[in-house]
């Protein structure tokens, strides 16, 4: 599948990525791959100094990396820099990927935002609110009143209900006829043990 730079771009932007790139509106990417593995359409990323002997021998077409590491890039391959490219990477691996659809059952009174990813089996009941770049595994059994804030994951076989997840400064929240003291988010991963 291959993405243009718009793509790349508006994803960035929706999400509040400050970036620089010598990308062209005519490039597009079909894959993301390791440093080692990559081709001349292949993105890659660089978040650990560790790789810099690797990114000099690379093939990719471009990386996404932090503006200190520029120097270490071939000449032919183009840049993103940003912050946080792991971060990047999460938002960015979405463009790539087909998403399945749910075999599940979703309640008429959830609230569903961009880029949620819910896998086979998974039942959101009522009052249930999930916030974008949400992954929701499969067999899950999510509400009621259920709030699930931006860039969480879920894994399998989880059931939550009545809950805030991924939240840490304190606000006020409404779900449904029930109001909630809520607090400020980030992302976290929550797994059913």
């Amino acid at each position: 599948m291959k993405i243009n730079i718009t793509k790349i771009n508006d994803v960035l932007f929706e999400n509040n990525i400050s970036y620089s790139t010598n990308l062209n509106d005519e490039d597009s990417i079909d894959s993301i791959s390791s440093i080692n593995e990559a081709n001349s359409n292949s993105l890659i990323f660089l978040f650990n100094e560790k790789y810099l002997s690797s990114l000099l021998k690379t093939k990719a077409k471009c990386c996404v990396l932090k503006k200190e590491y520029l120097d270490y890039l071939p000449k032919n391959t183009k840049y993103i820099t940003v912050k946080d490219p792991y971060l990047v990477l999460a938002y960015l691996s979405n463009l790539f990927y087909k998403k399945r659809n749910s075999n599940g059952v979703i309640s008429k009174n959830t609230k569903l935002h961009k880029n949620v990813q819910i896998d086979d089996f998974t039942t959101i009941y009522q009052n249930s609110i999930i916030n974008k770049n949400v992954i929701i595994e499969s067999n899950c059994k999510i509400g009621p009143n259920v709030f699930i804030a931006n860039n969480v994951l879920i894994s399998s076989n989880v059931s939550i209900s009545n809950s805030i997840i991924g939240l840490l400064n304190i606000g006020l929240l409404n779900i449904g006829a029930i109001e909630y003291r809520a607090i400020e988010y980030r992302a976290i991963e929550y797994r059913g043990y």
